[in-house]
């Protein structure tokens, strides 16, 4: 029903090794479930290969929670509304055998129930985030991962401000509010 939200079905990335591989999601919603093996199998059509993932009572909802950092240097994996904890757990388990290091964020706002929501990585060394979305340990965790950390306003976030994406120094979002305005011009995007 959803597919025009095509983010969440998979995961996709590419090993150190240059291998590119897709992790299929197992999505919250019965619904939703059924459009997985349609992206699976054009991924698989197309030379990626399929790490699947024992998901058996737990949920992992792609892109929309699991989120490469602008460098590709690691990812950052929402859990807490469509994610479980588990399912980030067994992902992170996963990405550890393709040397590739995950940092599990616990949300704790149901408005911003998929990481890329409250959550935008902007460069190597910056990340735009509404820190009233995470719990604190999250929080913790971000400013550990990350040199430079950028807050948005609950409005802003609501706004949908940080659901944008870095690409060829550039960020590209739905939409631009003072906050944001002000680490791009610091990160010189």
């Amino acid at each position: 029903e959803d597919m025009v939200f095509a983010n969440n079905q998979v995961f996709v990335g590419q090993s150190r090794e240059g291998e590119r591989f897709i992790v299929p999601s197992h999505m919250r919603f019965p619904s939703r479930q059924r459009e997985v093996p349609y992206f699976v199998e054009w991924f698989r059509e197309r030379g990626y290969r399929v790490v699947e993932l024992d998901l058996t009572n737990e949920f992992l909802e792609g892109h929309g929670d699991l989120l490469w950092h602008a460098d590709g240097s690691k990812v950052w994996a929402g859990h807490g509304f469509r994610n479980s904890r588990g399912g980030v757990e067994r992902f992170a388990e996963a990405m550890r055998k393709l040397e590739i290091d995950v940092i599990p964020l616990e949300l704790v706002d149901g408005r911003f129930y998929h990481l890329d929501t409250c959550f935008a990585p902007m460069t190597a060394e910056a990340v735009l985030i509404y820190p009233g979305a995470f719990s604190r340990e999250a929080l913790a965790s971000i400013r550990a991962n990350c040199p430079r950390v950028y807050e948005v306003e609950e409005q802003e976030a609501l706004g949908f401000v940080c659901n944008g994406v870095a690409a060829n120094g550039r960020f590209l979002t739905p939409r631009l509010d003072s906050g944001l305005i002000r680490a791009l011009a610091r990160e010189s995007l």
